[in-house]
């Protein structure tokens, strides 16, 4: 079957951006967040025909006061259901205005498509959508994709109506391929105006680049490395993003008797707290960093700060990523012996169906120092919990109010204003909480608060 696959739209004009919208919608985009603007009419009529003609099967459409605003929503949107979300912004400004979002879609690798307008590329109505407003000569920049191409996984630029799926989807594949994040689409109104054959493509020809793996050979070598190890320990920064990973990852370490897991992202639960390998949280320093023998970097952009903390000479360091290298970090090395493309969660998969698979680490993993190194992690685990209640006990007239419940739950009472983000994905909103409260910290490391308040924004 042909990609293009005609469609009929009843003899109603079909602009190139009303296939725009049609485009995202048929590859998963359910909202826009927009900030519009004059480059943006045909956009507005399709939004208008698309809200009459196809109802609840067409994007939502947010309209957000500011560009940065919207761009944090699609972007939370999309690590919340890990599919990728559209902003839809005005010629340069509109694209300046984006500031600090895009990069922390970019460093947060979260797949957000952003489409921009250009000024009008004509000045006399040689088409529709050529200029008439003293801003398009002012708006009109040599590059407007050099704002924010840095920070993105691709550029492009619609030049003709006829492509603009292709495009779209073109751009969607980069955003959704790991590693994920931003992509930028950019076009005149000369282009979106255009009138054009209705059509759909083939979605299923439109697909990310499938997660790569070790090779046997690889699976083997981390696995002796880790098993072998005095004190192996494990650095993440977000290989939460997918679920899947985390149970990998504490399946490893149930597999590995002593193996820790240290916590260097902060965006992800990248590993359950309950768990006796549990490092908690750091940004770049941790005393398990100097001390052990074996580090497994997976998924993570700043294991450590060597000015701060670095790992022994002699450590021996492995590093799995979508990208290893940091391309997008014109700095960045870190002394490992090995370092491997591959998709974290598959790797993890492999390593620990290795070590099943292999009399010789299933026999060592039985010895006695195994079931002593559980033991310790377990006691430490313990006590790292108990430090973490005297750092958040509450006080009043400089007296504890805590309590140690007979299941070794911990909890406090009292009243205080908490400034917190209410999350209800997709959305979240902040509100101002003055409530009394039970205040508890249980084994797995989960915060849990009974509220009796009202609730109003700040």
């Amino acid at each position: 079957m042909s990609a293009r696959q005609r469609s009929k739209t009843g003899g109603s004009t079909y602009t190139a951006s009303y296939a725009f919208f049609e485009a995202i919608w048929e590859a998963g985009i359910t909202h826009c967040f927009v900030n519009l603007g004059s480059d943006h009419p045909s956009i507005m009529e399709a939004m208008a025909k698309g809200r009459q003609e196809k109802g609840a099967h067409f994007p939502r459409i947010i309209t957000c006061p500011h560009e940065m605003v919207a761009l944090s929503m699609a972007d939370g949107y999309a690590r919340v259901t890990n599919r990728p979300q559209c902003v839809i912004v005005h010629t340069d400004v509109g694209t300046q205005n984006l500031g600090a979002a895009v990069h922390n879609a970019s460093t947060g690798r979260a797949p957000v498509l952003i489409f921009a307008g250009l000024s009008p590329y004509t000045t006399h109505g040689e088409y529709r959508g050529s200029r008439t407003e003293y801003i398009h000569w002012i708006q009109d920049i040599p590059d407007q994709k050099a704002i924010l191409a840095q920070y993105c996984r691709y550029t492009g630029e619609i030049k003709r109506g006829a492509n603009i799926k292709q495009m779209v989807n073109r751009a969607l594949t980069f955003a959704q391929s790991e590693p994920k994040g931003p992509v930028y689409l950019y076009g005149a109104r000369e282009a979106v105006e255009e009138d054009i054959e209705p059509y759909s493509l083939n979605q299923s020809h439109w697909t990310a680049v499938e997660p790569a793996a070790l090779t046997s050979e690889q699976a083997t070598r981390i696995a002796h490395f880790l098993v072998k190890a005095e004190r192996p320990l494990v650095i993440t920064g977000y290989s939460g993003r997918k679920h899947s990973t985390v149970d990998s990852l504490r399946t490893l370490a149930d597999a590995v008797p002593g193996l820790r897991v240290l916590d260097t992202g902060g965006c992800d639960m990248n590993f359950p707290a309950d768990h006796p390998a549990w490092q908690g949280f750091r940004l770049g320093s941790h005393s398990s960093i100097r001390d052990d023998d074996v580090i497994l970097v997976l998924d993570c952009d700043v294991p450590w700060v060597p000015t701060q903390c670095a790992p022994d000479e002699n450590a021996t360091i492995l590093h799995i990523d979508s990208d290893p290298l940091k391309s997008l970090m014109p700095v960045f090395w870190i002394d490992a012996v090995a370092r491997f493309r591959v998709d974290s969660g598959v790797a993890l998969r492999q390593i620990i169906n290795n070590i099943a698979l292999t009399p010789e680490l299933e026999l060592m993993l039985r010895g006695p120092c195994y079931s002593t190194r559980w033991t310790a992690l377990q006691k430490a685990h313990e006590q790292r919990l108990q430090e973490i209640l005297a750092a958040i006990r509450v006080k009043d007239d400089a007296k504890h109010l805590g309590t140690v419940q007979s299941d070794s739950t911990i909890s406090s009472r009292q009243n205080f204003n908490l400034c917190t983000f209410a999350l209800e994905p997709p959305a979240a909103r902040i509100v101002l909480l003055t409530f009394q409260t039970s205040l508890c910290l249980t084994r797995s490391g989960i915060v849990r608060l009974s509220l009796s308040s009202q609730a109003r924004a700040p």
